[in-house]
């Protein structure tokens, strides 16, 4: 299952809501082809991802009963000292485990 946080208003990836979830679906499945295994996709609709992303992403988890998160981060830095990675968020406080990958 892939799930991607999205806003109501347009971004470079889609112009709404409804698009986003296309795109998210296909990407899912050409995943799934390539690899070989079956996905779906969730598209979360939050106000501001860039506030809310850690938060609907947990929510998520919980929705969907996730027993495993798979999810990409960068290399630290000095502001993660002042602000939490969204890796390091989910990992803390997801009830499922967590694996971060750098890259």
């Amino acid at each position: 299952m892939f799930v991607g946080v999205t806003a109501s208003t347009p971004s470079a990836t889609a112009h709404n809501p409804a698009e986003y979830a296309v795109k998210l679906d296909e990407f899912a499945k050409a995943q799934a082809a390539e690899h070989g295994f079956t996905a779906s996709a969730v598209p979360v609709v939050s106000h501001d991802p860039t506030t809310d992303v850690d938060d609907a992403l947990l929510k998520a988890t919980k929705d969907t009963g996730a027993d495993l998160v798979v999810m990409a981060s960068h290399l630290p830095n000095v502001l993660d000292y002042i602000w939490p990675s969204n890796g390091g968020k989910i990992a803390e406080h997801a009830k499922c485990s967590v694996f971060v990958v750098r890259g």
